[in-house]
């Protein structure tokens, strides 16, 4: 059942943001109502627990939901969070001390975290570590003592030193303290350890010192502390035994004091003046809209506008962006506008958990960060904003595996804020709120139409003997070679996206059609021709190519799919003295020297958009557009355009030529790009295939993954699953499948497919509420799949 949350309005209290924002409200925490037991989230994969509220606690009248909090854990202690009012009973444990009466995340946080769990069928505490990033590892000063008076003899001789004066805990063993606790004789203060730092910093001594070792006394004295030994000796430009040797004579000594402050990547600025006429509304607003199109220029200017209304109404703004290259480019868009924070994976440590305090301080206007940033606790949020909500970079691939853009859509709900979603290409899911499609900036495309230029050349080989010769024009067509050939001429910079790495998806025999496959996956095995390897991408198996086939014994190989080390090869012997770079998951050649401005063509995979446009970038050509077209799921039209769209700005302020080579000219993606249509024009077409087949946004879909080492036990565990599903209540069109996966084997494993496809979340909840029993193969469910290959 669902936990009870209880709102109260404590005394208001205001924060460093809202001193500085006059018109800011005065924040309004929610609490817990006093209660004896508390319902605590662990950040493992696992429910919440109850636990009894801490012994001094129990006379408070409240205490804050978001809170963290110390509770004993297998032998230790860990910190949790409250979640809620427990219902105790049985032999329920006292929690040991509160952390903070200040919630580390916000109330709605929770209560997003609550739904999501709940409709998902998911362990709480694993949202906790997919969702909350930081507070958990907090150093923590724990001292113990025994009750006075109390016999601790029956614990054996180790607790005997457990006296009635308060001691370190980390004396004794972790199962005596348990013990103990367990008994109720044992006392505990438990509070947050301050930062604290050692440093040399200058004494008082008799002995002699020699002209080296005065000057590097004269350099401590002069600075007043040095945080090491090296640091010192660099600066009196002395030896490290000099200035030891300073210390051991009695002239230095360590000395522990408060640490600084870590270093932040924070900018405060004021804000631009003037902002374009928008239909995005400026006041607070608890609506979700959308704001796609034009040019990431002119979407920045809009969007300014947005974020500087929120900010001169004393509200805060998240921003969250899918990928670390993204974050650059907002930064540099809106850091300025007010007091801001880059929260992303880089920041680490205590770093991060200071930053975490500062937000939770009100320190902050706003917040540019990747998902991390969503649980950061911004008391005054009045704006979430949402880049590319549609990107597949958003799916959590362990966990929960969630879809954060959803997880955002709840927390705006619950926080009453408003959402806003933008970048090039709304998601079609993203239709069904209002919002406003910008003018599409020029574009330049021209499509090399393979289906029309007669037969298919033959595909390129190795330069060994037992490889076919090539034909012409593949995998670079006449007109991109000449595109090529001008971006040298001219000193320029040019991308090639290739849509594989290494350097062919699989090799044939010429004679049979003989394909080398994995011994482990049902998949072909990938070409590697520098190191003479073929290699299996999902477990990492690896051979070398044979002299002949195993079939026939014919001695010739036929590589089909270029890969990046295919093409690199094609575009060298082009432009023979020309530097051509490969970036892909395999090699990442250092591209400083293209950032610097240096004439390049690099070829990577769709893995190269998360780095920064090459300055001048002249062109870009997708060598096979059609891999993206051949995924066995309904999004992958939708990927392709974003695709399309996403490289024509990805060069902030330029329009490079997009050469697109493929065997389907007249995709529907593709057309609307070529004849100017509005980023909105192709998901549209989409939104009305959707509602026919009955797909999101029309419907909430799960997929069941069902997985075992003999083919039969996971076929016949998934026709289990949909027999029960179907005995419970389930229909047919709700439940589809089972089907083998896409690649039927994978690290040795069968794997079959359930798809389960509800009208409402609600009916969704019930199918997947039938689900938890044993099942005869291992079962994983994915709610929002967003790929159904199953690798």
């Amino acid at each position: 059942s669902k936990l009870k949350i209880h709102h109260s309005k404590p005394a208001p209290r205001a924060t460093p943001f809202q001193a500085s924002n006059p018109h800011s409200p005065t924040p309004k925490p929610c609490t817990l109502t006093a209660v004896s037991f508390w319902s605590v989230a662990l950040p493992l994969p696992l429910p919440a627990f109850d636990f009894a509220a801490p012994l001094e606690l129990k006379t408070l009248s409240s205490v804050p939901i978001g809170c963290r909090v110390v509770v004993p854990w297998q032998g230790g202690v860990l910190i949790g969070l409250v979640v809620g009012e427990g219902r105790g009973g049985g032999r329920t444990k006292d929690a040991l001390a509160l952390l903070e009466r200040q919630p580390w995340v916000s109330v709605a946080l929770v209560e997003t975290m609550l739904e999501v769990a709940q409709s998902g069928r998911l362990p709480l505490g694993l949202l906790l570590d997919d969702l909350i990033c930081s507070g958990w590892d907090t150093a923590l000063e724990h001292r113990v003592a025994r009750v006075p008076d109390s016999n601790l003899s029956p614990f054996g001789e180790e607790a005997a030193k457990l006296t009635e004066v308060f001691q370190d805990a980390s004396h004794f063993a972790p199962a005596l303290l348990d013990s103990v606790r367990t008994q109720g004789l044992l006392l505990e203060q438990i509070q947050k350890k301050p930062r604290t730092v050692q440093v040399y910093v200058p004494a008082r001594a008799e002995a002699k010192l020699t002209l080296k070792q005065q000057v590097a006394l004269n350099a401590l004295e002069r600075e007043g502390h040095f945080s090491s030994l090296a640091e010192w000796s660099r600066n009196a430009e002395v030896g490290t035994g000099v200035v030891g040797k300073v210390v051991t004579s009695g002239w230095a000594t360590l000395e522990t004091r408060p640490a600084p402050p870590p270093k932040l990547p924070i900018t405060p600025s004021p804000p631009p003046p003037e902002f374009p006429n928008s239909q995005i509304p400026t006041s607070p607003s608890s609506q979700i809209q959308r704001l796609h199109g034009g040019s990431r220029a002119l979407r920045s200017m809009h969007l300014s506008r947005a974020i500087h209304s929120q900010l001169e109404a004393g509200k805060q703004v998240l921003y969250i962006v899918p990928d670390l290259a993204t974050l650059e480019l907002v930064w540099d868009s809106f850091s300025t506008l007010t007091a801001a924070l880059k929260f992303s994976g880089p920041l680490e440590g205590e770093a991060r958990e200071y930053a975490w305090e500062r937000a939770r301080a009100g320190d902050f206007g706003l917040v540019i960060g990747t998902p991390m940033a969503l649980s950061l606790p911004l008391e005054h949020l009045g704006l979430i904003i949402l880049e590319e909500e549609g990107s597949d970079a958003y799916k959590l691939q362990s966990g929960t595996r969630s879809f954060i853009p959803e997880l955002v859509e709840r927390y705006a709900r619950a926080a009453e804020v408003g959402l806003l979603l933008t970048g090039a290409v709304p998601a079609v899911e993203s239709l069904r709120y209002p919002g406003e499609v910008l003018t599409p900036p020029r574009a330049r495309v021209h499509v090399v139409n393979y289906a029309n230029q007669g037969a298919q050349p033959e595909l390129g080989p190795l330069s060994q003997k037992q490889f076919k010769p090539k034909g012409h024009g593949w995998p670079l067509s006449s007109d991109l070679k000449t595109a090529l050939k001008q971006v040298a001429d001219r000193s320029r910079q040019g991308v090639l996206i290739a849509p594989r790495r290494g350097y062919s998806a699989v090799v044939k025999c010429s004679s049979c059609g003989f394909t080398p496959m994995c011994k482990n996956c049902d998949v072909g095995l990938r070409l590697y021709a520098e190191n003479r390897q073929m290699v299996c991408h999902q477990c990492g198996y690896h051979q070398a190519p044979p002299d002949v086939c195993p079939v026939c014994d014919s001695p010739m190989w036929q590589p089909k799919g270029p890969g990046t080390e295919w093409i690199v090869n094609e575009v060298r012997a082009l432009l023979p003295g020309f530097s051509v770079l490969r970036f892909d998951k395999d090699v990442q050649d250092d591209l400083s020297s293209v950032q610097d401005g240096k004439p390049a063509v690099i070829v990577g995979t769709q893995a190269l958009l998360s780095q920064l446009a090459p300055p001048d970038l002249a062109l870009v050509g997708i060598t096979f557009a059609d891999t993206w077209l051949s995924m066995s799921d309904f999004r992958a039209g939708e990927r392709y355009h974003t695709l399309l769209r996403d490289l024509l700005e990805w060069h902030p302020s330029r329009a490079p030529l997009l050469i697109v080579q493929t065997f389907q000219a007249d995709h529907p993606a593709l057309r609307s790009v070529l004849e100017g249509k509005d980023a909105a024009y192709y998901p549209a077409s989409e939104l009305e295939s959707r509602k026919l087949l009955h797909y999101p946004p029309y419907a909430k879909l799960a997929q069941l993954h069902l997985s075992a080492r003999e083919p039969e036990r996971a076929k016949n565990a998934a026709q289990e699953v949909v027999n029960h599903l179907l005995g419970k209540g389930a229909l047919e069109h709700e439940v589809l499948g089972p089907a083998p996966s896409p690649v039927a084997r994978v690290r040795g494993m069968y794997s079959y497919h359930v798809l389960l496809r509800a009208n409402t979340e609600g009916r969704l909840e019930t199918l997947l509420g039938w689900l938890s029993r044993s099942w005869p193969a291992k079962l994983r469910v994915d709610v929002s799949p967003r790929s159904f290959v199953g690798l």
